[in-house]
């Protein structure tokens, strides 16, 4: 499979123009989707020198399970540690049993909603 040179370039120059990055992923088989894995890949390059380093960066998940991702987000925040990305260390974000927390496609937790908006402005703070 070749690599969609057009595409790739377009996330690098989104990526650059961003003040941070707010990546969510859920949890597939124990980690994050393949999909997220070769994006970052993809954008990573070249090493140590990509868009990625020390670009501000919230992670969160979320899952049906209680753990709530937890181990995505743990595997996420080692691939991101190896571009020199600069993480949010707290408040970290992993929302378990989220199908009890969304009524029609909105998080009515106000629990939830708190952590998430003081994860986003630890990533504002991050900014400045």
């Amino acid at each position: 499979m070749s690599i969609p040179i057009a595409e790739v370039e377009n996330l690098k120059m989104q990526i650059s123009k961003a003040d941070a990055l707010v990546i969510a992923t859920p949890e597939y088989n124990y980690s994050v989707s393949g999909a997220l894995k070769n994006a970052i890949d993809w954008v990573s390059r070249p090493a140590y020198k990509s868009v990625l380093k020390h670009k501000p960066t919230a992670v969160l998940s979320a899952s049906m399970a209680f753990t709530g991702g937890v181990r995505a987000q743990a595997h996420l925040k080692a691939i991101l540690s190896g571009t020199l990305t600069t993480l949010i260390p707290a408040p970290e974000a992993v929302i378990g049993s989220v199908q009890n927390l969304v009524n029609d496609g909105v998080l009515t937790d106000t629990t939830t909603r708190q952590r998430l908006d003081k994860l986003l402005i630890q990533t504002l703070n991050a900014v400045q």
